[in-house]
C-alpha cells in the first residue's frame, strides 16, 4: 500500500511528525506551502493567523511535490489555530481532487 502524508507546518513541529510516521511506514512525505507565508516571530503571527482561521480563508497553496492520486492512503494533517484547520490544511481539502 502506498501512504502519502501531506501536512501544513507553520513552526516545524508538524513537520517533523509527518517524517517521523513517514520513515516508520515507508510512506512519502508531501508539505502543504502557502503562496504568501503568515508573518514568523512576533505578535502579528496569532492576529493574522488567527483572523485567517476564524474567517475561513483558503489562501493560495503551491501544488504538491506528488501527485496525490497515485496513492492508496491519504493522511492530511496540520496545526490547529484559533480552533481550526489552518487555513492551507483547508485550501488544500477544498481543491484536491477526490
Amino acid at each position: 500500500m502506498k501512504i502519502l502524508y501531506a501536512y501544513h507546518s507553520f513552526e516545524g513541529n508538524c513537520r517533523a511528525l509527518a517524517q517521523a510516521m513517514g520513515d516508520g511506514t515507508a510512506g512519502d512525505v508531501a508539505e502543504i506551502r502557502p503562496v504568501t507565508e503568515t508573518p514568523r516571530g512576533s505578535v502579528m503571527k496569532y492576529v493574522k493567523g488567527g483572523k485567517a482561521s476564524l474567517m475561513q480563508e483558503a489562501p493560495a497553496i503551491e501544488p504538491l511535490s506528488v501527485d496525490h492520486r497515485q496513492y492508496d492512503l491519504l493522511i492530511i494533517g496540520g496545526p490547529v489555530w484559533a480552533f481550526n484547520m489552518a487555513p492551507p490544511v483547508r485550501t488544500f481539502l477544498r481543491g484536491i481532487d477526490w
